[in-house]
């Protein structure tokens, strides 16, 4: 049958009070402060604010526009016929000839006499004194003078072969029957009208001619290029 009666062993049940729980009756305080408000008013710029065009993040700044410098270059620098800073200055021209060169030959003159006293067939031997330079630097102690074709010509006594005299010292050198010139050394022959060798080991070559002047006298001039100066000595 049943029975209200608690299990063997178990705790009997707490007790029920029957006095409500004590309800405070206190409200809360509320704070009649109102929160501070500034009576300062907020002044609004209507200036429109710069847009900045900052680039990207992890991107390079663009290029500046053509024709302006690049960052870091500084002003521009002036032109101007000046040399940079630290340059030397150019070399002054001059029309001196270069160093060792040495002045030129001077122009001599020789009278050999008058024309009406040179012969009229074969060549007279002109002894030169200063010797006659020649454009190869060989020089010359005589000259060969004569006529060919009715005009007096003048020619360096030197063999284009060797470069020594065509005679052994005594003038024989001419052919009057076939007009030239024979070296009596080594057989060469040239033609006495234009001293072009046209028999023997120098053919294809000419005498030196040299130049013949006429004055007003009638006075035959031999013009030649002699010895150069000495040279000052090197300090």
């Amino acid at each position: 049958m049943p029975t209200d009666a608690p299990p063997p062993g178990s705790r009997p049940p707490a007790p029920v009070s029957a006095v409500p729980a004590p309800v405070s009756g206190v409200p809360a305080p509320v704070s009649a402060v109102p929160a501070p408000v500034s009576g300062v008013p907020v002044r609004i710029s209507s200036a429109p604010v710069p847009i900045m065009n900052l680039p990207a993040p992890g991107t390079l700044p663009p290029a500046p526009p053509s024709g302006a410098p690049p960052p870091g270059s500084g002003p521009p620098v002036p032109r101007s016929g000046a040399p940079p800073p630290g340059s030397l200055p150019p070399a002054p021209r001059s029309s001196a000839p270069p160093p060792g060169s040495g002045p030129p030959p001077p122009k001599l003159r020789l009278s050999i006499g008058s024309a009406a006293w040179l012969p009229r067939e074969g060549f007279l031997v002109v002894p030169l004194w200063p010797p006659a330079l020649m454009p190869d630097t060989t020089r010359a102690r005589s000259a060969l003078v004569g006529r060919a074709g009715g005009r007096l010509v003048a020619y360096a006594n030197l063999c284009r072969h060797l470069a020594v005299p065509l005679d052994f010292g005594d003038g024989d050198v001419h052919d009057d029957d076939k007009g030239e010139l024979h070296c009596r050394r080594h057989g060469a022959v040239f033609d006495a009208g234009s001293g072009a060798c046209t028999t023997g080991p120098c053919v294809g070559r000419s005498l030196w001619p040299i130049e013949l002047e006429i004055d007003p006298f009638g006075e035959v001039h031999l013009v030649f290029d002699g010895e150069p100066p000495p040279r000052p000595p090197q300090r």
